[in-house]
């Protein structure tokens, strides 16, 4: 039986995010390629809602997924995660932050008062002699 070993998506490990200068606004990606020093541009759209990722590479051309693609969608994925990890540290943060307000502002939240020292101290006669 034939064990197929997985090909690594980019050897080299440049991806960059293409934007336009003077707009910002994001045009792609570019993608080192594997073989050459030559960069594919990798398009993403928005087709009824969802992403749909485009390459220029010659795979690509021919409506074939190719490694560009897939390291692209491999960093979005990792970005997506760590973007909704700070947005649920910082809603933890936010509800800590309210509840502390609300047992700070909130009248019937009152320290309990200190014991006197008398009622602290021991009984007058204790001995370890019996």
């Amino acid at each position: 039986m034939a064990t197929k070993t997985a090909k690594a998506l980019i050897n080299a490990a440049t991806i960059v995010r293409v934007t336009d200068k003077t707009t910002g606004k994001f045009l792609g990606f570019g993608v080192k390629s594997n073989s050459t020093n030559d960069y594919y541009c990798v398009h993403c759209y928005q087709v009824a809602g969802e992403p749909v990722y485009v390459c220029n590479c010659y795979a690509g051309q021919h409506g074939t997924l190719c490694c560009h693609v897939k390291a692209v969608r491999e960093l979005v994925a990792a970005h997506n995660a760590i973007e909704a990890e700070k947005a649920q540290a910082v809603a933890e943060a936010e509800r800590i932050v309210k509840q502390a307000e609300q047992a700070a502002t909130s009248p019937s939240v009152r320290p309990e008062p200190k014991k006197r020292v008398a009622e602290l101290s021991r009984p007058a006669g204790f001995s370890f002699l019996k």
